[in-house]
């Protein structure tokens, strides 16, 4: 599927205890994997006036959207996830390939039903410097 698994993603969070594995739950995803995230930093010298563009690093990023959600889910699991740190798997059968991320924010939307929600994009953001080479 990418880059090192062929598997769905996996979240997993400690408070609250909730697992998200959608390499075995009968809802269906789709993962935009964005890898790098460039951090840049503007510096100009105090004496001189000379501006330099100096590369600090990458972030991870990842925006998941998940189908076929029933609607007790949305209120029971990925609303509890918004803000919080979790363990993120990019792929669920590479367990060495994990990443310290925040749940940055959780768009609930209308896919299938026009009465309730039934599926929902997380956009999760690693916590440190991230380069898939690494892991």
């Amino acid at each position: 599927m990418a880059l090192f698994g062929d598997s769905e993603p996996k979240i997993v969070c400690a408070s609250p205890s909730v697992t998200v594995d959608l390499s075995s739950s009968s809802n269906k995803s789709f993962t935009i994997y964005n890898y790098a995230i460039p951090i840049y930093v503007l510096h100009t010298s105090p004496i001189t006036g000379k501006r330099t563009l100096v590369y600090k690093g990458s972030y991870g990023g990842w925006k998941i959207n998940i189908w076929n959600l029933a609607a007790n889910n949305w209120n029971n699991i990925y609303k509890q996830l918004r803000g919080k740190a979790v363990t993120f798997y990019p792929h669920a059968d590479v367990a060495a390939e994990s990443v310290l991320a925040y749940v940055v924010d959780v768009f609930p939307y209308k896919k299938d039903n026009l009465t309730e929600l039934d599926a929902v994009q997380m956009d999760i953001q690693s916590v440190d410097f991230y380069s898939p080479t690494e892991h």
